[in-house]
């Protein structure tokens, strides 16, 4: 079973739950005996860091997302879901997160205005392959420093070689929303197909 936590869903993904042919596979969720009982978990909340980790916390879900690069469940977390996957983040790195990935996430004044974007590919993984051509719309306001080189599987093109995709086992986070292009909407669904076959 797939669950995409019922957290902060913006109207990109609801589109998607809706109309995507993966989509009868898919329990949407945040009650935590779901949680518990599935192979997969996607994160992709619409909502500030601070305000991920609060959700996260009264749906009791901290602790067990904690536990996922412990256990067999796969997780992605897309967006500020890939952000909260890190130590520490929010508008002034004040805010702690899952600490599932060591490292931090950058507030960069004066990188506000979104603008077109690709990746560099570090590390040539198949679930990437064709993917780094996609142009993706955003800023580059929050930037994502791993402590470990060896998590970051892209960089955006632009800025201070900042994460745009992670990867640690079967934990993936990746950065563009479903709002911001291509990328990861195709990147869902790979990741969804991935899981059915595995």
């Amino acid at each position: 079973m797939i669950v995409w936590l019922d957290i902060g869903l913006g109207e990109s993904e609801q589109r998607l739950l809706q109309h995507a042919d993966w989509a009868a596979e898919v329990r949407v969720s945040k009650e935590l005996k779901w949680v518990e009982r599935a192979e997969s978990i996607i994160l992709s909340p619409q909502l500030p860091f601070a305000e991920v980790m609060k959700e996260l916390a009264r749906h009791k879900l901290t602790n067990h997302l904690r536990q996922c690069d412990r256990n067999t469940q796969s997780l992605l977390a897309v967006g500020v879901g890939m952000e909260v996957l890190f130590s520490h983040g929010g508008e002034y790195n004040d805010q702690r997160g899952l600490h599932l990935f060591a490292g931090e996430v950058q507030h960069k004044e004066g990188l506000n205005e979104p603008s077109w974007h690709s990746l560099k590919l570090l590390d040539p993984d198949p679930m990437l392959w064709g993917l780094q051509e996609k142009q993706i719309y955003r800023s580059l306001r929050h930037q994502v420093f791993p402590a470990n080189r060896e998590d970051i599987v892209a960089v955006w093109d632009q800025g201070e070689q900042s994460a745009a995709v992670v990867r640690r086992r079967q934990i993936w986070g990746i950065q563009p929303t479903l709002q911001q292009g291509e990328f990861s909407t195709l990147f869902v669904a790979r990741f969804i197909n991935q899981c059915k076959v595995g």
